[in-house]
Order: structure tokens, then sequence, then C-alpha cells
């Protein structure tokens, strides 16, 4: 399952694109960036395939919701070269990804006085530090 969000700083947007594991609910893959494009769910799809020591995942189903990103011919061809079979819901229907937004926000208090790099970093350590990052 994954899912995007943002973490506000007073410089603008950072985007958090999450990938979990719906059975042990750990964030398998993720990747932060200052836009939207699809580069950043390539990113965490890459994370994925860090992490695991491998690029090939055959029987994963991975569930999103409609999003650009999500219905890009570069997604859809990564998905289909790392053997991942893509699940989406309804449009408009936030139920069936619950899950996925329950482990990308980030506790924000503090955040939008701080630069992008500094808030970058802190995001990253409050990431592993909530346990969200499968270590």
């Amino acid at each position: 399952m994954t899912d995007i969000t943002y973490v506000p700083t007073d410089e603008g947007f950072l985007y958090l694109a999450a990938i979990l594991d719906v059975h042990t609910r750990a964030v398998l893959g993720w990747s932060m960036a200052t836009h939207l494009r699809t580069e950043l769910c390539l990113d965490a799809l890459d994370a994925v395939a860090s992490c695991r020591g491998r690029r090939h995942f055959p029987g994963t189903v991975l569930h999103s919701d409609h999003g650009c990103q999500y219905t890009a011919n570069l997604f859809k061809k990564r998905c289909k070269d790392m053997g991942i079979t893509q699940s989406m819901g309804t449009v408009g229907d936030s139920y069936d990804k619950a899950m996925a937004s329950y482990c990308t926000p980030y506790p924000c208090s503090g955040v939008k006085s701080l630069s992008k790099r500094t808030s970058l970093l802190l995001t990253i350590a409050g990431v592993s530090q909530y346990g969200w990052v499968k270590e």
C-alpha cells in the first residue's frame, strides 16, 4: 500500500511517499522531495528494492489511489518490470487506503520554523524514531 503526504515548512512543502507492508504495518520504502512528480514515487519503489536487496517482487500487489504519480506510464512500467501488480480503489474512495494514511502523517509541531534541509533531516529521523521505517 502506498500514499503521499506533505510536511509544511516556512520555505514550502516537503512531500513524503511511503510504501507500507499491510501485514506487518512496516514502512518498506519511502522518499522525500520538494515536488510531487512521479520520480518521488519511483524513488520510494527503489528504496524498497534497495532495502530488500532485490529488484523483482513477483506476486506483490501495490495498492494506491488514482493520483497522477501512480497512473503515470513510468510508474506502471517500473511496477511491471519489478513484477508488482498495481491495485487501485474507486475514484474518490479514501477508505481503502486509510492504513497508508495512518503511517504517513508526521508530528509537525516546530517544523514550520526550520529550513527545508533541517526539516528533511528531522523528518527522516522522526520517521525512524516513531518506528515507521523497518530497519
